[in-house]
């Protein structure tokens, strides 16, 4: 299957700079793509957070650029899962020595979904999301954050931490602490399958059934151009709905040799 993708990254209506980064990186192999997708939501004052959240994406770009080849081949998906929390606990390191030498609290979050033959792996810290989206659509990562801990322990209802004032307070992000817990998953993928990733910027203004609903509209139809028109029309309708936060978005699909052969015979007649 080919890999196709849209992203969008918005510094938003209020602040002054954008604190979040995001990495889409692919690569063809024996005509099979392998995909990164990185989505990163800094934090810190000043140009703190922006430093943070680029670190973390440079690494994981320096990682998939030299071992690509290795991940095509590896075939315990496990190991798989440990190359890429080896790459959050990097980024860790290098961003608590950024912080202590500037004196300052720094954080990302980070999600990233590998894409690989016909297996999904992610790793995930904080509260930036990956959705997949089929036949129903399903939050695929753990918010670190106080709210959804006080769900998980039905001391709030989803309904009272979506209005919390305490929504977006984490529990874990990356750079602050010295030891951080890494969400794993790895899975299938499954034909028609649509991967989401995006930053609390853009949920906070979209609910998962409204994503839902804009992505079956375009199932029949998906490519590079129709993603990327997608994600810029989701940032649009969250900025008209007043956020206030960064908004960033990436929308992977795929398009299969028999869906494009399909595509041919309809262009030349036969």
């Amino acid at each position: 299957m080919e890999i196709v993708v849209g992203a969008v990254s918005d510094k938003g209506n209020v602040k002054p700079t954008n604190q979040d980064n995001f990495l889409v990186k692919i690569y063809e192999n024996n005509n099979q793509d392998i995909g990164l997708f990185v989505m990163c939501d800094g934090m810190g004052g000043l140009s703190f957070g922006e430093v943070a959240s680029s670190i973390s994406v440079k690494s994981f770009k320096e990682w998939f650029d030299k071992n690509y080849e290795r991940v095509i081949n590896e075939k315990d998906e496990n190991q798989i899962i440990n190359f890429m929390v080896k790459v959050i606990e990097v980024v860790n390191k290098k961003i608590r020595e950024y912080g202590e030498k500037e004196l300052a609290k720094v954080g990302t979050t980070i999600s990233a979904l590998l894409l690989c033959k016909d297996k999904y792996y992610i790793v995930h810290v904080g509260d930036s999301r990956i959705y997949k989206i089929n036949k129903e659509i399903k939050q695929l990562t753990e918010d670190h954050t106080l709210v959804a801990m006080n769900v998980k322990n039905n001391i709030m209802t989803e309904d009272e931490a979506k209005s919390s004032a305490r929504k977006n307070i984490l529990t874990q992000c990356v750079g602050v602490k010295e030891n951080i817990e890494v969400f794993k998953q790895y899975g299938r993928i499954n034909k028609n399958d649509v991967f989401i990733l995006c930053c609390d910027g853009l949920y906070n203004k979209f609910e998962e059934k409204e994503l839902y609903d804009e992505i079956k509209k375009i199932k029949n139809a998906i490519d590079n151009d129709v993603l990327q028109n997608t994600a810029q029309e989701f940032v649009n309708r969250v900025k008209e709905r007043g956020e206030k936060d960064n908004i960033s978005v990436i929308i992977v699909g795929f398009v299969s040799d028999e869906g494009f052969i399909e595509k041919l015979k309809k262009h030349v007649g036969f």
